[in-house]
Parts: structure tokens; C-alpha cells; sequence
């Protein structure tokens, strides 16, 4: 027999109407066999794609209508099952809309995390410089190299740097701006984000410069740009270019462009760049070191060649350090490379920008949106496969017709993404709404743009359905394989126990789920406590921090300080280098004779130091006024370098550290944050020379006591402007200040403690349907029970206990799993809370009461009906 071409026979399966594609397939058939009897194959051939091509424009249309026929029937039938059990698909559809909402928040965050600073064009090719300096582990991991670095690179690697952009701002807490206006106005303020730029910045970082022209504004110096909202600031509707801001009262300097507020999603934070040249003037500097290789005050940037790989770049960066650094550091400094895109998430090291992310927040946060999807899935799925009983007999007389098992699949997929779609739709009121207590709660505004979303429309498409037939599939398989005569017979569906198991296993799932993000939450919380409420060593409460680092009132500071302390409040008062328990310096010091020097943490502090923050000496004595070589021949240890010299406290007293005497041990406090482990440290005293006072003082610390603290500060305000009537004066409360380092922390408690609150409601939502359909089941087994004497405490333990019996083993798989991942967790902390038992039981009671109030209400509903209404059909 001569069979029609294969892709005939295709094209026609695909086209005809399923009914008659038999029939008319072997029409085609005989026609072709006809005609190749009497006229020969190749004929018959022809004969045969001319009748296709007349004939499937007909055969197509007709196709399409009544498949859209079958679709539109779907569709009605859809929203009728919908309509007639509203109270639990508007509960499904809730459950659904909400676990969608807060994923998408969550990946939001997610996604607005892991897009710091890759928006630059070239941002593959940049990369940040890191001066490592450690011996034997100790020592500092510097975001910032010398100043020379940049130029001395850009000489020794020409064909493999395309340009070298440093930034520099003394790193200093704030510097002084101010603006005289023509009519006598004066306008100033300390401001905490000034750096100096080199001219290179605008053709390596893509900021965009509204004003001015990108390759002029930073060229040359004594020029300045700054941003749209400082110009309203300083020049309200006048046009800023060409206007003059002093530095520090004593430098002029020229508006050169303005840029457009910088994105959020970028490591720098600067609202004003000073031309890099201008810190050539030697009173700018102030003999900084403009040169030194020792200090690295710089965030040096490299733009690296196209075809040049950063990690051959960095190979040869030894013989850059033997040939440019000197004697005392070639061996102890490294330098890396870090990727630009790297920085917000993987990098937590020495003199960062500013804060950064953490990429293991990242990874919580995602793991955390999918549980969320997950359990509001599982609802989907449970509630689906629970309400299949009432619509046994649909599909059983569905199957009796004729109905084949895909086409039964098909409508019911055709039902969850009809469910799914409105889901959505709901779910876009409830993403804004909670966007807005979101970011209340983290104080970051994330922005919900569609064209910023990182995939594809298609793509978008591909993963909305691909979500429908997650959710679909299971209900949609587990209805079509109902036997019809037994659905009819019985006008209900007798589960198997295999059905029943996997219902319970996904109810275990959700509530696992929730029970470890609610541990999850308490010990973040308790966490952050923890580190709040720590006794750190010495007394932050009532420490007043005036920032003073290249402030004229250095100047002025022995006379500044002996009238401050006229005020009977103001108990004691010294300079720092850096805010104690936050940051700290490292020094090379001569621990054991005839050893390599070894870089130990230090802080560089003035007279009355220990008296100010409130650390206890374990002996000898503080730095004190009437002993004038104290700053060149005495230091104070803490008990750890004691210990770790093998000195007692009062041992070390009178032994020397290098050249230095040691005069006092005090007790260990924390220099750093509580992320680091507390060491051996060092205190050094400046000199009372007013120069060395002004390089090494980042702030003045005051320790207040007694009195109003709003009246004290006042008066330390107007002694302020009596020296310094020109320089605006600024404090910082030092236990305030402690406590911002762990916005972090306090934000993932936030968010976890919201989600988890968010993903206990969805699984009650899906756990009060399912308690639902469990007593419309046994509504006829409740009334008998009522009439023979069942009591309504009986009745409601009867249908409460299998709901029970589920979250008690979901409480028993939670524990073990919230403990490995709280465990990991907490191993990022140097001081940390007990896993002890107290988050987990708490989680553990509050699921099982949450489920008891859920499963209860709708128990104590069912046992209070009627038991006529029950059996009157019987």
C-alpha cells in the first residue's frame, strides 16, 4: 500500500478536528492510493499537497474554533466551581495572592541587593584595590592603599590599566562647607560625604553629570561638583556653576558641574567630588604625607584593559610591592584585587565607604521568599485536592461520555491557572501595600519598576506558568484518575491511603516551614539583643562625641576643653582616634626581643581617656598631664597582651613593649565591634602639641553626668561658637552610635520576624479550609455522634486531633533543621547567643495554640449544628 508523505500525515493530525481526523486522514489515503495506481506516485504527490494546501485554511479555522469553544467552556466551567464554593476559593485565592506578594518583595530585595554597582558599563572591568598588612594574622584588611599607588601603577602597567581613579576624604567624619552669598547670607555645614576625585572618574564610573562638562569638571584645582539636592541646598534656585564654597573656612572653591542623585544601589555615598590635584596645595594637606607608601588613606580603582584577566594583573603586584614600598612594609603588605560588582555583598573589611550588604542575608532572604511560595503552594494544592469530593460526580460523568484523561487534566490545569491569574491580579494591590511596610521597617526604599526586572517578559510568562503547573498538576492528576462508576455510585471519592498521606506529608511541609522561620526570628531577635545589651568594658551611656578631625577647634582645644569643664556636669574630657568599640588602627610593635615587629590594634588617645568611657584599670595607672613622656615613652595594655606575654596585670607594669614603658593595664574591653573576638590592644597618647592633637583627634568624647543632657549640650554648643563662630557644630551620642553598627542585624530580625508572622497566616488559612472540608465530610458522622451522646468537647478533640498529630511532627522535623541553619548562622559572630531550648519549645506553643484556635473555631462550628439537618436524608 502507497502511504501519504509523513509530514502530510502530520500536518493533517495537527489541523483537523479531533472527532473526524480518523476518518478524513483515510480519505486522504484512499484518494492517494487511487491516484497512484492510475497516474504514478509522483503525480499523486502533487495531487496530494495541493488538496492540503486548499484545504487547510478550512480545517484550520474550524480547528481554532472549536478548540476555542473548548476553551471558553473551560473557562465558564472554571468560574462556576469558583462561584459555587466562594467562601473557599476566595480563601485559596487569598493564600495564594499573599505567599506570591511577599516573594516578590522578598526578591525584590533580593534583587535590588545583588545589583550594587553593576549598572556601570564598564563595571567588569573595574576593580578596587585592597592593601592587606597582617603578621601572623594581625594587622588591618584595607579598602584604601597610598595615594602614589594609582600613578605608580598606571607607569609600570600601561598596556594593561586603562585608567586609575583615587578617592579621598581624609576619612573623616565630616568636613566644614560654606557659602556667602551675595546678599551676606551665609550658609554652612558639616558634611559627611566629601571626597577629593581624580579627573578620570567620569570615564570610569558612569554617573551622570547634568551640568558641567565630564571631562573638564574634575580637571585641574580648586573645582568642585556636587549634587542637585546640595545645590538647592546651598543655592536654592541660583545656578551653581561658576559659584564659590569654602572648604574648612579657609579654601575657595569653584562649582564645576552638578550631577543627578546617584542610585541607590551603588557602594559610594558622596554628595560632593573635590579635584584630587587640589590636595596638592600643602595647606590643604596640611603635610599629610601627599606621598608617604606607609599611610594608605586612598580608594584607588582600576579600569582594566579589555583582554587583560585581574588575576595576571595581581600576580604581579609582589615585585610592585618590592620595588615601591618601603624597607619596614615589603614584607608584611599584599595587594589584591576586588571586582566593583563584588564589594556591597562579599566585602566587610578596614575603612569600608560605608556600610555593606552581607551575601548571606541575601541567601536567608531567598531561601525565605521560596518557603513562603512553597507553603502558599501547598495550600493550593491541599485545598484543591480536599474540595475533589464535591465534584465527584462531574467527573465522573465526564469520564462516562467519553472524557479521556488528558483532556480531564487539561481543564483542570486550564482551572489553576484561571486561579493563578487572579491570584496575581489580587496579589498587586497586597505587593504595594506591603512594599510600604517594608520599607518602613528597613528604611530602604525599594522601588518596584518593571523595566528594571532583571528577566525577560517571555521569561516572566514561562515562570507564571510554570507556577500554575506546580500548582495544578498534583490536584489535576489526582481527580482524573477518579473511577467513574465508583463516583457515581457513591457521589463521593474514597481516597486512597496514598492521597490522604501525601495531603498530610504537604500540611507537615508548610507548617516545618513556618515553624523554623518563627525560631528563626526569635533567635535574630534575641541575637540582636544580645549584642545591644552586651557589657562591652567600658560605659557608653552619656559619652558625647563632638567630630573634630581638621576642625579649627583643635586649634583652640586645651582652652575649649578647660571651659567645658567649668560646667559641673561635664565630668572628663579627651580626644580619639576612632569611635571606640567600632573601629581601630593597627601599629607595628616590638612584642619580643630580637622578633619581627608585630602589627597589634591600637587607638591613639589623649589624657583622661580611660576616665571618659569608663574603663577599669587592672593596674597601674591613666595617662595623666603631669607625666610630659607619656606620649613618646609610655603605653596601656589590655590584660589579654598582658596574658598573651605571660605577665599578670601587675606584673606588666614597668616592662617595656619596644622603646615603650608600660604604665597601666586596664581590663578587657570591646575595641571593635561583636563580630570580631576581643584581642590584645594597645592605647597610645598623643602629645599635647596642639598639630599632633588635630591629626590623630576624629572627635572629642565628653562624658556627661548628672543634669539635663539637652541644657548640656546646649552650653557645649555655645562654647563652640565662641571659638569657632564660623564651623557648625555637630554631636553624636556614642551609645546611639554603637548600636547603628547592628542595623544589619536589626534589619534581618525585621524581616524574618514579618514573614514568618506572614507564612503562619497563610498555612492557618489553608489548615482552617481543610478543617473545613474534614467536617463537611463528616457532617453525617458528627450528627450520629451528637445523637447518641457525644459531648461538644468530645466532638472538637475528635476533629482537631489528626490536625494536631500533623504540626506535632512538623514542630519535631522544624527543631533539628532550624538548628544546623540558626547554628551556621551564629558562627559569623564572635559573641553569640545558646541555642538553648527556649526558642524552640516557644515555637513549638505558639504553632500548636495558633493551630488549636484555627482547627477549634471551625470544630466548635460543626459540633453546634443541628444533627437533624445532618440525617433527615437518611
Amino acid at each position: 500500500m502507497n502511504r501519504i508523505p509523513k509530514l502530510g500525515e502530520k500536518w493533517l493530525e495537527l489541523i483537523l478536528p479531533e472527532r473526524r481526523k480518523d476518518l478524513l486522514i483515510g480519505d486522504f489515503e484512499e484518494y492517494f492510493e487511487k491516484t497512484t495506481q492510475e497516474r504514478g506516485r509522483r503525480v499523486a504527490v502533487l495531487l496530494f499537497w495541493y488538496q492540503v494546501l486548499l484545504s487547510s485554511p478550512s480545517f484550520v479555522y474550524h480547528s481554532l474554533q472549536y478548540k476555542w469553544l473548548l476553551f471558553r467552556h473551560s473557562l465558564i466551567l472554571a468560574f462556576r466551581n469558583l462561584h459555587r464554593h466562594l467562601g473557599h476559593s476566595a480563601l485559596n485565592l487569598l493564600g495564594l495572592a499573599l505567599g506570591i506578594s511577599c516573594f516578590v518583595i522578598l526578591m525584590l530585595y533580593v534583587q535590588e541587593e545583588k545589583s550594587y554597582d553593576k549598572w556601570h558599563e564598564k563595571a567588569n572591568r573595574i576593580h578596587r584595590v585592597l592593601d592587606i598588612r597582617k603578621v601572623n594574622d594581625v594587622g588591618e584588611e584595607s579598602t584604601s592603599a597610598p595615594t602614589p599607588l594609582a600613578e605608580a601603577m598606571l607607569l609600570d602597567y600601561p598596556d594593561q590599566i586603562e585608567e586609575a581613579v583615587r578617592l579621598f576624604n581624609f576619612q573623616a567624619p565630616t568636613l566644614a562647607l560654606a557659602y556667602h552669598s551675595d546678599n551676606g547670607t551665609l550658609r554652612q555645614f558639616n558634611e559627611p560625604n566629601i571626597y577629593f576625585a581624580d579627573d578620570a572618574f567620569f570615564r570610569v564610573f558612569d554617573f551622570n553629570l547634568i551640568e558641567g562638562n565630564p571631562e573638564l569638571a574634575l580637571n585641574g584645582p580648586n573645582k568642585i561638583i556636587l549634587s542637585q539636592e546640595m545645590a538647592e541646598k546651598y543655592f536654592r534656585q541660583a545656578d551653581p556653576i561658576g559659584k564659590t564654597l569654602r572648604f574648612e573656612g579657609e579654601h575657595d572653591l569653584i562649582v564645576s558641574g552638578v550631577f543627578s542623585k546617584i542610585p541607590a544601589n551603588t557602594h559610594f555615598k558622596f554628595d560632593f567630588l573635590i579635584s584630587f590635584s587640589t590636595l596638592d596645595n600643602p595647606q590643604v594637606m596640611r603635610n599629610r604625607l601627599r606621598k608617604s607608601w606607609v599611610w594608605n588613606p586612598s580608594w584607588t580603582y582600576l579600569l582594566l584593559d579589555e583582554d587583560v584577566k585581574p588575576e595576571v594583573l595581581e600576580a604581579q603586584f609582589p615585585d610592585f610591592v618590592q620595588k615601591h614600598f618601603p624597607e619596614s612594609r615589603k614584607d608584611r603588605v599584599k595587594l589584591f584585587l576586588q571586582p566593583l560588582t563584588d564589594i556591597h555583598l562579599y566585602s566587610n573589611l578596614d575603612y569600608e565607604m560605608g556600610p555593606n550588604g552581607n551575601i548571606i542575608y541575601v541567601y536567608i532572604f531567598t531561601t525565605v521568599a521560596f518557603f513562603i511560595l512553597l507553603i502558599s503552594y501547598i495550600n493550593f494544592m491541599n485545598l484543591s485536592t480536599a474540595r475533589a469530593s464535591t465534584r465527584a460526580k462531574e467527573i465522573g460523568v465526564r469520564k462516562v461520555l467519553g472524557g479521556k484523561k488528558i483532556q480531564l487534566i487539561g481543564q483542570l490545569l486550564n482551572e489553576s491557572i484561571i486561579a493563578n491569574f487572579i491570584a496575581v491580579l489580587i496579589s498587586i494591590p497586597m505587593v504595594y501595600f506591603l512594599l510600604e511596610l517594608i520599607q518602613v521597617l528597613i528604611g530602604k526604599e525599594l522601588i518596584l519598576n518593571i523595566n528594571s526586572l532583571p528577566i525577560q517578559p517571555w521569561e516572566t510568562i514561562a515562570i507564571f506558568l510554570g507556577m500554575c503547573f506546580v500548582g495544578g498538576i498534583y490536584p489535576a492528576v489526582f481527580m482524573s484518575s477518579f473511577q467513574p462508576i465508583q463516583v457515581i455510585k457513591n457521589g463521593r471519592v474514597n481516597e486512597s491511603l496514598s492521597m490522604l498521606s501525601i495531603r498530610k506529608w504537604m500540611v507537615i511541609g508548610q507548617f516545618t516551614l513556618s515553624i523554623v522561620l518563627i525560631i528563626g526570628t526569635i533567635v535574630a531577635a534575641r541575637q540582636f539583643q544580645y549584642m545591644r545589651d552586651r557589657a562591652l568594658g567600658f560605659d557608653a551611656e552619656r559619652v558625647v562625641l563632638l567630630p573634630s578631625l581638621r576642625s579649627p577647634i583643635m586649634e583652640h582645644y586645651h582652652s575649649f576643653k578647660t571651659q567645658l569643664l567649668d560646667r559641673p556636669e561635664i565630668k572628663s574630657i579627651t580626644t580619639v582616634e576612632d569611635v571606640p568599640g567600632m573601629k581601630f588602627q593597627t601599629g607595628s610593635y616590638q612584642i619580643v626581643e630580637g622578633e619581627d615587629a608585630q602589627q597589634i590594634p591600637r587607638l591613639v588617645v589623649h589624657e583622661d581617656f580611660l576616665q571618659t568611657m569608663g574603663i577599669k584599670l587592672a593596674a597601674g595607672r591613666d595617662y595623666q598631664n603631669t607625666f610630659k613622656q607619656d606620649a613618646e615613652e609610655s603605653v596601656i595594655i589590655n590584660e589579654t597582651l598582658a596574658k598573651l606575654l605571660g605577665w599578670t596585670a601587675e606584673e606588666a607594669i614597668g616592662k617595656s613593649i619596644g622603646d615603650e614603658t608600660i604604665v597601666g593595664v586596664t581590663e578587657d574591653f570591646h575595641f571593635a565591634s561583636l563580630h570580631h573576638e576581643m584581642g590584645p590592644f594597645i592605647l597610645e597618647k598623643v602629645s599635647d602639641n596642639l598639630d599632633n592633637l588635630a591629626f590623630s583627634a576624629r572627635y572629642i568624647a565628653l562624658r556627661v553626668e548628672g543634669g539635663q543632657i539637652e541644657q548640656t549640650l546646649a552650653y557645649i554648643e555655645n562654647q563652640w561658637f565662641s571659638f569657632v563662630p564660623e564651623t557648625p557644630f555637630e554631636f553624636h551620642l556614642l551609645n546611639q552610635t554603637l548600636k547603628e553598627q547592628y542595623t544589619a542585624e536589626a534589619m534581618l530580625g525585621k524581616l524574618t520576624g514579618v514573614f514568618s508572622i506572614l507564612s503562619i497566616i497563610i498555612a492557618c488559612m489553608g489548615l482552617y479550609g481543610l478543617s473545613s472540608f474534614s467536617a463537611q465530610r463528616r457532617i453525617k458522622e458528627i450528627g450520629i455522634r451528637k445523637v447518641i451522646g457525644a459531648s461538644m468537647s468530645n466532638l472538637t478533640l475528635l476533629l482537631s486531633a489528626s490536625f494536631i498529630k500533623l504540626v506535632l511532627i512538623a514542630t519535631l522535623l522544624a527543631w533539628p533543621i532550624a538548628y544546623f541553619i540558626l547554628d551556621k548562622w551564629l558562627e559569623a559572630f564572635a559573641y553569640r547567643v545558646t541555642l538553648d531550648a527556649i526558642p524552640f519549645l516557644t515555637a513549638g506553643i505558639l504553632a500548636f495554640l495558633i493551630v488549636i484556635m484555627t482547627v477549634s473555631y471551625q470544630a466548635i462550628k460543626t459540633s453546634k449544628a443541628n444533627p437533624v439537618e445532618s440525617l433527615r436524608n437518611e
